[in-house]
Formats: C-alpha cells, structure tokens, sequence
C-alpha cells in the first residue's frame, strides 16, 4: 500500500476522532508542531520509534 495513502487514513482517523470528541482539528496539529521541540528532547526515544515505524513499516526501507 502507498504510503501516502496510510497517512491520508491515520489523518482521516485523526479528524474523525478529534471531532467527534468536539477538539478542533487545527488547534490538535498547531500544539503538536509547537511541542516537537520538547518532544524532540523529552520524549527523543518515542519520537524516534514513531519515526522508525514509518520509515520502516510504512515505506520498508530503513533510516539512514
């Protein structure tokens, strides 16, 4: 499957769930851009293992 295609159905789940729980969608990926920093050093291993899963299991190649 197009990995591309994986990532527009995780963003559509994303939406759904986000409205459906009544939190507006924008705000979500605005605080999210706004904490990579924190979440690049806090929580380095986990951004990392997410990043590793899509390199790896979304694309299948590995990380250079």
């Amino acid at each position: 499957v197009d990995p591309a295609a994986q990532v527009r159905a995780l963003a559509l789940a994303f939406v759904v769930v986000s409205e459906a729980v009544g939190v507006p969608v924008f705000d979500l990926v605005h605080q999210a851009q706004r904490t990579m920093a924190d979440a690049e050093g806090d929580y380095h291993v986990h951004v990392q293992a997410i990043r590793e899963y899509a390199a790896n299991e979304l694309v299948r190649r590995p990380l250079a």
